[in-house]
């Protein structure tokens, strides 16, 4: 047997095996084109949908709409603009793989031709692959940035309420919210304090900007219920610390003074010389200073703010 036989033999073969493929594929698309809506969001018949007479782009988009229910489209519109690139890009794929078919009969012409065609297939093949990879690599890229910001702006959200909590206006309303509930003491109005010009004033007279022994700056005075809102019961009760000439000294119990032997503050009812007195206070007056301490007398009182690491050094 010559040559020349041995080719034409091989070309027969190929040629009755690439009609016999072309049949089973037509019949094969008829068949999933009749039941196109189970097949047309799958990934791998997606990229192929001209191929059952739908358009690949239309069928893309509505493939991502149905998948993504319209979530986040600002989010996802670079992603979307990405998308209809590689659905471009399958259209284009598609129609390479299309125009193969006239490789067929390019066959019967010319041997050398349907090579030539087939690289150049090929090779069309490969340049669509790298343009998607290239997208992809794009649209990575776009989503790490997407993220980034997302990062981003959630550290700015927290610094930014971590510095609004460090604002006078928080401190103070943290500050409010410890004094909640707490019993705060304070004097009976005729208590007598002195003055640094020697001059003696009752608690209830005295004003803001004037100035205590001991060179005491007053900066606000209160004036305060102790009787429980709808009752006639005393929020604290008044004890009575003795102080020689300038008579005794009336204050709550929950107040804070000064224990020279224990060298701390303490409160009025723990501290040794105080009586507890049957006195009921309507009203009861306090004062904030400078130093947020009050000199009455040979003692000294914490003020209004009676939180004892609050006052400077007791100097007598």
């Amino acid at each position: 047997m010559r040559s020349s036989d041995i080719i034409r033999s091989i070309i027969i073969l190929l040629l009755f095996s690439i009609i016999y493929s072309s049949i089973i594929v037509s019949d094969t698309i008829l068949d999933m084109n009749k039941e196109w809506a189970k097949y047309r969001c799958n990934p791998l018949f997606m990229p192929f949908a001209s191929a059952f007479g739908h358009s690949n782009i239309d069928n893309f988009k509505y493939c991502v709409s149905k998948i993504s229910n319209n979530n986040m489209p600002d989010l996802m519109g670079p992603t979307k603009l990405n998308i209809d690139l590689l659905g471009k890009m399958g259209g284009n794929l598609n129609t390479n793989i299309t125009s193969s078919n006239g490789f067929v009969s390019m066959f019967r012409d010319n041997i050398m031709n349907s090579f030539g065609s087939i690289y150049g297939i090929l090779m069309g093949v490969i340049a669509e692959f790298y343009k998607l990879s290239v997208s992809m690599k794009d649209v990575l890229g776009k989503t790490i940035g997407v993220t980034r910001t997302l990062v981003y702006t959630l550290e700015g959200s927290i610094t930014t309420m971590e510095s609004a909590n460090d604002t006078a206006f928080m401190r103070s309303l943290r500050k409010i919210s410890k004094l909640k509930g707490k019993s705060k003491g304070c004097f009976s109005g005729d208590t007598k304090i002195k003055l640094n010009t020697g001059d003696y004033k009752r608690i209830d007279e005295i004003e803001i900007n004037d100035t205590l022994e001991y060179d005491t700056h007053v900066l606000a005075t209160m004036k305060i219920t102790n009787i429980t809102p709808g009752t006639s019961d005393m929020i604290s009760s008044v004890y009575m610390i003795p102080n020689g000439d300038n008579d005794d000294i009336l204050v709550t119990g929950s107040h804070l003074i000064y224990d020279n032997v224990l060298g701390k503050f303490v409160c009025v009812r723990d501290y040794r010389d105080s009586i507890k007195t049957k006195r009921c206070l309507d009203v009861v007056y306090c004062l904030i200073t400078d130093n947020h301490t009050i000199p009455i007398g040979e003692y000294i009182f914490h003020d209004w703010e009676d939180t004892p690491n609050k006052s400077k050094d007791i100097v007598r």
